[in-house]
């Protein structure tokens, strides 16, 4: 991700055509460490009326409650193939990836729980030697599908897009939390935080 960004930025400003068309990688990275670390790992909903589920298969009736799982959902070798629960953002690059909604329900909350997903994507990205500290709402829309897709998913990459690069440009980061273990929650906080050490990048 580093090389990406310095080889980008070396020939290019960082606007939006930069961010959305010449970091590939980039985003591709967040995009995974949100599969395997969604923000709300588990979610419900109710049935305001009688309703089938988009495979035509379930028949949920009014005032149901269904649960879905995007923390299990982001490890499922029928969804993701073999190697489901490694981090490899190469899959996103692949021609013809694209998952359905359905299948990568990864922002399902709404502007309430704004700014809580910044903490995930530093440990999933530093842990792969990047890392992206940004306060943008990667988990602030409702990427479901069909009518319950938010319009801003797509502000949302682009912001943590241009955060990450934003700072790879200038800075390096270490880890230095040693046991990293998540707070049970309606989200996905790291307890006690993240600690990290950035420091200026030899040019």
């Amino acid at each position: 991700m580093v090389s990406e960004v310095d080889s980008v930025l070396a020939e290019h400003e960082l606007d939006y055509e930069t961010a959305v068309n010449r970091l590939p990688y980039t985003t591709a990275a967040i995009k995974e460490s949100l599969r395997l670390q969604p923000s709300v790992p588990v979610d419900f909903k109710t049935a305001v009326e009688d309703t089938v589920l988009p495979h035509g298969k379930v028949r949920v009736p009014k005032g149901m409650i269904v649960m879905y799982m995007p923390y299990v959902m982001g490890r499922m070798p029928s969804i993701w193939g073999e190697g489901a629960a490694t981090w490899r953002p190469e899959r996103w690059l692949a021609p013809g990836f694209r998952p359905t909604a359905y299948e990568y329900p990864v922002f399902n909350v709404g502007a309430a729980a704004c700014f809580r997903m910044w903490g995930v994507l530093i440990l999933m990205l530093l842990r792969r030697r990047c890392v992206c500290v940004c306060g943008c709402c990667v988990d602030a829309f409702p990427s479901q599908a069909g009518p319950r897709t938010c319009l801003g998913q797509n502000m949302a990459l682009l912001e943590a897009t241009i955060a990450i690069a934003t700072l790879f440009r200038s800075l390096s980061f270490e880890l230095r939390s040693t046991n990293v273990t998540y707070q049970p929650s309606v989200t996905l906080p790291i307890r006690h935080g993240l600690q990290v050490v950035a420091s200026a990048r030899q040019s």
